[in-house]
Order: structure tokens, then sequence, then C-alpha cells
């Protein structure tokens, strides 16, 4: 920091009488900026200039001589924008009597207008007084750093003759002061140790930052690939959660204990004859009716409760028949041992049901098959045994009742519960003709005359049996 202030030590040895002014005034024409001193008596007062250097006219624009004699407030040359910034780094260092740096715009007279850098150092002089002194230099765009200093070094005072050459050696007869000032004067002197010290710490951390923002951006690629992968994951297993034959259903349960479905695929979509949209957020009894709701409810609350995995089958009617379906169910649990989700699966099996049932309604034809035959053969009176044999067969291929009409005998449609009204409901006489055997679709067995078995009682459903069979 001394760089920046001894050059004011320099000027006061021009009152050393052993420095010779010629040589002084040659060092100090190489000075690259103004050299100056400013005071304030009191904090409310202005801060003013009291002593400047010869070359004072490039940047305030008046002569030395003029700015020495008015003492003129420092503010009254300086921008108005920039007022305020300069009044505020002057008065923070008083308070502190820190260095103060500032960068701004001066305006001449003239109304010509210089970009100038101020370093002042204060020290107290009074009571309240405050006194600054330092350097005052050009600064222009960073493209044409030096031009000011250049300026300012070749530029002739008004007021005497042009600048002699620059010694290369220090004046043999200059003070010890003054020659050790001199020495400590390099020519980049405006970069004190300080501000050497600002500079290396910001570009430390500027290569921190940068080290920073260059882990950040591979931490985004990562998370970026990481994503990509993520959702290529989830297409994958999109696509066959919505392409596999099993319907697969996802059911929340709330805080209530309350069951909704949120998704369900288009296998379960065919299933429950609806979309996931309309079905999502609804219960079971708003999407499959109040019976079958009530039914999957009671399963999804055993599920809820015990917590295990539940398999059960179940018949949905639907517009296109009674479906069968083998459900599983599998509960997700909170941390805290909750339910909060139920995962199900159902398989159609529907086909093997029906297999099973033409299996038993085939097993009880052979039954029935097989105990007839051994009436048969227990029993040789064939009309004896026709009636047995006829009650067997049809209780096994799943008829409820069985009708024998003999030769000649009446029978009325009244006698029918339910008969069907295209039953001719006057009385059929059957004629003395060979007999037929022919079996009703829905459970009825009817022995009718040959001739009759395109008739009314052919194929019809009958509920009710004549009191007793007539002998054959």
């Amino acid at each position: 920091m001394k760089a920046l202030y001894l050059p004011f030590a320099m000027y006061d040895a021009a009152n050393d009488p052993s420095v010779n002014p010629t040589d002084f005034s040659a060092v100090l024409g190489q000075m690259p900026g103004v050299i100056y001193r400013l005071f304030q008596a009191a904090p409310k007062d202005a801060v003013r200039l009291t002593v400047v250097s010869d070359n004072c006219s490039l940047i305030f624009g008046v002569e030395r001589a003029v700015l020495e004699t008015s003492k003129p407030p420092l503010l009254n040359y300086i921008h108005p924008a920039d007022q305020g910034r300069l009044a505020t780094a002057l008065s923070a260092s008083a308070h502190t009597l820190g260095c103060c740096l500032w960068t701004g715009r001066m305006v001449q007279p003239s109304g010509s207008i210089r970009w100038v850098h101020l370093t002042a150092q204060p020290s107290p002089v009074s009571d309240q007084g405050i006194q600054w002194q330092g350097l005052l230099a050009l600064s222009l765009p960073p493209e044409e750093p030096h031009q000011a200093v250049m300026e300012l070094q070749t530029a002739p005072s008004k007021e005497s003759s042009p600048t002699p050459p620059v010694p290369t050696t220090l004046p043999s007869r200059m003070s010890d002061t003054a020659r050790s000032t001199l020495k400590m004067l390099e020519p980049n002197w405006h970069y004190s140790e300080e501000r050497l010290a600002l500079k290396h710490t910001v570009e430390e951390r500027t290569a921190q930052l940068q080290q920073t923002v260059e882990l950040l951006l591979d931490e985004v690629v990562e998370r970026t690939q990481a994503e990509r992968d993520l959702r290529d994951r989830e297409a994958f297993l999109h696509s066959i959660y919505n392409n596999v034959s099993q319907a697969i259903f996802v059911v929340d349960v709330d805080a209530t204990g309350e069951f909704r479905y949120a998704d369900l695929n288009a296998a379960c979509e065919h299933m429950f004859a609806t979309t996931s949209d309309r079905a999502k957020g609804k219960t079971p009894e708003e999407v499959l009716g109040d019976r079958i709701g009530h039914l999957l409810r009671q399963q999804y609350q055993h599920c809820s409760a015990q917590q295990v995995s539940v398999v059960f089958e179940e018949v949905v009617p639907l517009a296109r028949g009674e479906q069968w379906w083998r459900t599983q169910l599998t509960p997700l649990q909170h941390p805290d041992g909750g339910t909060y989700r139920i995962i199900g699966n159902a398989t159609d099996i529907t086909h093997q049901k029906q297999i099973e049932k033409n299996l038993k309604r085939r097993d009880r034809l052979l039954q029935g098959v097989a105990i007839a035959i051994q009436h048969l053969i227990t029993h040789p009176h064939l009309y004896q045994s026709i009636p047995m044999v006829l009650s067997t067969l049809g209780t096994a291929i799943g008829f409820d009742h069985i009708y024998i009409l003999e030769v000649g005998e009446w029978l009325n449609a009244s006698e029918i519960v339910d008969a069907d009204p295209e039953v001719n409901s006057e009385p059929v006489k059957c004629p003395p003709l060979k007999l037929a055997y022919e079996w009703g679709q829905g459970g009825t067995c009817i022995l009718a005359p040959q001739s009759k078995v395109d008739g009314p009682w052919v194929n019809k459903q009958q509920t009710k049996a004549p009191a007793a069979f007539p002998p054959i």
C-alpha cells in the first residue's frame, strides 16, 4: 500500500534543499496521474482540494494555481451520476481510516468528460478534520488502458517549458527520503499489495467457481442420461403393462380406508367394460355396481387388513355373458406398516370353467347310463323299466321333470306352469301310434307319440308333472 501514497511524500520532498528542482520536475513529470491532497474540516463539510501537482490541467481542465487558490469542493468536478458513490466512499474512508478507491467520471469546465481512478489514504489532522492524499489517474475503456498515462506524461504544462528528458539515474543530491520514495515507485504503481492480493483471491475464487460449474455440468449430464434411461424403462414396462393378456389394476387406499381405482391396463378395461380414465378415483361399487363391487370390497378389505396376498375366483356378469376370473391381490405397505395400495391381476378362466362344467355333465350322464343299464339288466320287462330309465337319464342330463303321455291320453296346457304363449291351449289328442322319446331343452323329458315329435310339446320346458305316471 505504501506505493500508492508515497508519491505525496516525494512531492513534499520538493522543500528539501538537497533536491535539484529540475531533476524533481523531470521525475514528477513522468508520474501517471495527478498528486493531490484533500481536506474535510468536519464530517458534514465539503471535501476540498488543497494541493495538486502541475499536470492537473489534463484531468481538471484548469491550472494548478486556480485550484490551489480557490480550493474548490472535489464534487464540483465529478459527474452528477457518480457524486453519490464518491461521497459514500470518502465517508467510509474517513470513518474507518481505510484506503479510498473509486472510479468514475470527471467533468471539466469546458464540458469534457474524463474517466478517472482515484486512490486516497486518509489521516486525521484535528479533532474532526480529515486529510486525504493520493493519486488521480485517467481510466479509459479496456481497449486503450495506457492511453491516459501516455497522454498525461506527454502533455506539456502551460506555465513551464517542455518537460526535460527523464534521467536514467536518481539525482545524486536527492535526500534519502526522496530516493527511497522513487525506488518504491514501479511502472505498475497502481497495483498495490492489497489489490494484488485481491486479484489473486479473485483468480482463485474464479478457478474454484469454474471447477464447481464443471462438476455441476457433469452432474447435469449424468442426471439427464439417468432420466432418459428411466423414461426408456418406463416406456418398456408400459408397453408390457398394456399388452399382456392378464388384467392388471391398481387400487389406492386413502387415509379413511376407502378403496379407489388408480389405473387399469387394457385387458382390465376390457374386463370391467370401462376405461382407466373413467374408473380413476372411483370406488368398486361405482365402477362395477353394488353386487360385484361389494364382493370385491370384501376381498380388498381382507387383503388390506391382513397385509397378505389374496387369491380368489369371481364370476363377472357382462353383456356378452358370464366370465370367470381368478384374481390375486398384493398389498403395498407404508414404512409405518399401513397398506396404501393394492396391486391386482386377474386371469380369464371362463374356458376352463366351461370345460369343468362339461366334464361334470358328462360324468353325470355316464353314471345315469350305467344305472339305467343296470336297471334294465335287473328288470327285463321293458314297459316297467322305461319310466325309471327315462327318469334316471333325465336327471343325469339335468332335467327337473319327465312327462310320460300314454297313447290316446289328453293333456291340457293349463296343467303346465308358465306355459309358452305359443302353445295351443286346446287339448291335444294323441293318436294310438308308436311312442317316441324327446328331451326338452332346459330340463324336461317328454314321452310323446311319434306323430307329435314336431308338435307343441316337443322341446318345451315343463315345470309341473302329473300326479302319477300312468301305467304302460
